[in-house]
C-alpha cells in the first residue's frame, strides 16, 4: 500500500491588501452596520404584522424570533452572515478587489484571516446581550 501527502496552495493576490486593511475598527463599523441593518428589517417585519401586510409565509418566518433563546441566535447569525455582505461590499467599492473574477462558489469565509472571522462572530454574538 502507497500512501502520498499533498499541499494545496491557493495563491489570492491581494489577500494581504485585504488583511491589512479590515482593521478592528473597520470590523467593528461592519459588525454595528449590520446590526443596525437586522434590527431594522426585523422592526420592519414587526409593524408589517401589525398593519397586516405579512402574509402568511412571512409571518410563519417570524417564528424564528418568537423564543427569546432562538431570537438571540439567529439575531446573531444574521448579523453575522450581513457582516460578510458588508465585507464583501467593502471589498468591492474600497479595494476593488476583483470580486467578479473569484469563482463562483467563492466565499470571504475562504479568504479572511482567521482572526478576522473571529472578530466578526465576537462581535456578532455579543449583540445578542444588547
Amino acid at each position: 500500500m502507497t500512501t502520498a501527502n499533498a499541499t494545496l496552495k491557493v495563491y489570492l493576490p491581494n489577500k494581504q491588501v485585504l488583511d491589512e486593511s479590515l482593521t478592528s475598527e473597520v470590523l467593528q463599523n461592519i459588525v454595528k452596520q449590520a446590526k443596525e441593518n437586522v434590527d431594522r428589517a426585523i422592526n420592519q417585519s414587526k409593524s408589517s404584522i401589525n398593519n397586516g401586510e405579512m402574509s402568511p409565509w412571512e409571518f410563519m418566518k417570524m417564528f424564528k424570533f418568537n423564543v427569546p433563546q432562538n431570537a438571540a441566535l439567529t439575531k446573531a447569525r444574521e448579523i453575522y452572515e450581513q457582516s460578510l455582505l458588508l465585507v464583501q461590499q467593502y471589498v468591492r467599492d474600497g479595494l476593488k478587489f476583483p470580486v467578479n473574477q473569484l469563482p463562483t462558489n467563492f466565499s470571504f469565509e475562504s479568504i479572511l484571516a482567521v482572526s478576522n472571522i473571529q472578530t466578526i462572530m465576537e462581535l456578532s454574538e455579543s449583540q445578542k446581550e444588547m
